[in-house]
This record gives structure tokens, C-alpha cells and sequence, in this order.
């Protein structure tokens, strides 16, 4: 009331400040509910009974002619930047100090056929084609492409992409595998941590989830995992 007062009293517009305001609100309550859910998700997975019957599917997201065509980028990248690689060190050569512009641009001085120059750039290509076709190849294998609760409840089947087809298939014990964020609060994607395991697992939300209960009950939980 006091802001009407005083915009009316200076002639200020207070549409800018309500929407702020409104937005300010809106987040407040989005934040509200989000962690609402949490909690009540957590309390009600404890009643949840994990001893199923029969194997369920918990979740599934089939990206395999993704993956094909990320890892055979990286494969033509790879070949690229070693070949580029080979050129820079086998057809460099060194330019007579003669003919170096000394007053020009810092680029008219470079001499790409010294020996330090050579080296530096044939590194640079071989770590920058080698490190693309590792990253890809590291992130298709910690993709989650399924995820089976198998009968009893005490394991879970978790497969994940490979770099041209093949599915690659690990038996977690439940209580060995732990999410690094809740289902409702995780934005893009929830890490997974196994035991034994040096990298997270990455389960995209864009996935479909067969049965959430179990889910949030079984992978979905926080656990603290020994090394």
C-alpha cells in the first residue's frame, strides 16, 4: 500500500517493481513445493516393500544411434588432429632469422619451425584430437541406457550405452549404488555413484521411469558408500 502511496505521491511506476515481486513469489513457491515433495517422497519410500515377485523396469532411455554418431565424431576428430598432427611435425621448417619481421605483429615473428614451436604444436593436436575420443568414449559407457530391479529386490541390473551398439551390463547390489541428487530436485540429469566405481553413472530425466516408488526406494536413495 505504502509503494501505491508513493508512486502516485512521484509519479514512479511500480509495474517494474511488481513484477519482481511476483517473480520473487513464484520461485518462492516453486522452492516451496520442490523440497515439499522431497520430504514426502523420502518418508514414503521407507514404506515402500522392494521384495518384488517378478524383475521391473525402473527406467529406460535408449539413445543408441545418439551415441554411434558422438563416438564416430570423435573417431574422425581423432584421425584428424594426428593427421594434423604428422603435417606440423614432418613439413615445418625453420625460417632464417633474415626474414623475420621483427617490428610487425607478434605473428609475423613466430617461427612455427623451431623446435619448440614444432613440439608445442604437434602436442597440442595430439592431446586435443586424443582427449575428444576419450571424453566421448568415458561419457557413452556412464550413460544409463536401462535399469532393472531384479526379483527379490537386493540387486539391480544396470546397463549403459557403448561407443557402437553394444550395451554394456553391470549386477549393483541396492545398497551399493547411491544418487547424487532426489528425482524431483535434479534438473538435466541425476548422477549415480556405484561402489567400486571411479566415475558417476549420468541417468537422463528425459528417460522414461517405469515404476517411481521403487525407484526413489531402490537407485534413487542417497546412500554413503565406503571406498
Amino acid at each position: 500500500m505504502s509503494l501505491f502511496i508513493a508512486s502516485c505521491r512521484y509519479g514512479i511506476s511500480t509495474r517494474p517493481c511488481f513484477n519482481i515481486l511476483r517473480s520473487c513469489k513464484f520461485t518462492l513457491i516453486r522452492s516451496v513445493v520442490t523440497e515439499f515433495k522431497r520430504k514426502v517422497t523420502s518418508c514414503n519410500v521407507l514404506d515402500v516393500n522392494t521384495n518384488v515377485t517378478k524383475d521391473v523396469l525402473l527406467y529406460k532411455h535408449d539413445c543408441t544411434r545418439h551415441f554411434k554418431m558422438l563416438n564416430l565424431f570423435a573417431v574422425g576428430q581423432f584421425i584428424f588432429w594426428n593427421y594434423l598432427a604428422e603435417t606440423v611435425f614432418s613439413t615445418t621448417k625453420n625460417i632464417p632469422e633474415e626474414e623475420i619481421t621483427k617490428d610487425g605483429p607478434w605473428y609475423t615473428r613466430f617461427n612455427p619451425g623451431k623446435d619448440v614451436a614444432r613440439y608445442s604444436l604437434t602436442a597440442v593436436c595430439l592431446i586435443i584430437g586424443t582427449g575428444m575420443l576419450i571424453t566421448a568414449y568415458f561419457y557413452t559407457i556412464r550413460a544409463v541406457k536401462y535399469i532393472v530391479l531384479k526379483k527379490g529386490g537386493q540387486v539391480v541390473l544396470l546397463a549403459t550405452h557403448s561407443p557402437f551398439g553394444k550395451e554394456r551390463v553391470l549386477h549393483v547390489p541396492v545398497n551399493q549404488i547411491s544418487a547424487a541428487d532426489h528425482r524431483a530436485s535434479a534438473k538435466i540429469t541425476i548422477p549415480l555413484k556405484v561402489q567400486g566405481k571411479s566415475l558417476f553413472f549420468i541417468l537422463d530425466k528425459e528417460g522414461k521411469f517405469g515404476n517411481l516408488m521403487l525407484f526413489d526406494a531402490t537407485v534413487g536413495l542417497r546412500r554413503k558408500l565406503s571406498n
